[in-house]
């Protein structure tokens, strides 16, 4: 692969990833509706609201912090990639935290209100995963280091396991 096809996909990653923004975009509409609405019901206390609160801001931002891991990983910083995975599993715990505080209200606004924040999650779910997905693919096709090079019938070479330079000749 040429340099220019490397830095042209690196431009379709980085532009697909910063797409990933659009329903983060969703996703936080969605978060805002739900704080308004627990913001005007009256059945709690206002620690409780303040504690669900909480716990539905913590979707977003843990959402957008996966996706600020993941944008750090389009630029080479692949070390990001496991923390940008672990900040969206922690979102989708928030999320099943956050839907399960919203049933204590049995309105049909509220029942509309969860559907529609779990398809928004969803969609960033699957956004993330695709990417993921390709970005692990590349770090898994890496060719394993031979235990052992023939070189003749009665001579082998040993490589070292972790660099693969010849250790034993």
């Amino acid at each position: 692969m040429s340099t220019d096809e490397k830095l042209s996909d690196k431009k379709i990653v980085i532009k697909r990833i910063w797409k990933i923004r659009d329903y983060i975009q969703d996703l936080e509409d969605i978060k805002d509706g739900i704080i308004d609405f627990l913001n005007s019901c009256n059945k709690l206390d206002e620690v409780t609201k303040s504690l669900w609160i909480s716990d539905v801001k913590d979707v977003y931002y843990n959402t957008v912090t996966a996706w600020e891991m993941l944008n750090s990983v389009s630029k080479g910083k692949s070390k990001y990639l496991d923390d940008s995975i672990n900040f969206l599993h922690i979102a989708r715990g928030r999320l099943a935290k956050s839907i399960s505080e919203l049933k204590f209200y049995k309105e049909e606004m509220v029942f509309n209100l969860i559907q529609e924040v779990e398809i928004r999650f969803e969609k960033c779910w699957n956004a993330f995963y695709f990417e993921f997905e390709r970005l692990t693919l590349s770090k898994k096709i890496i060719e394993p280091i031979a235990r052992s090079i023939k070189v003749s019938d009665s001579e082998y070479h040993l490589p070292c396991s972790v660099c693969g330079k010849i250790s034993v000749e």
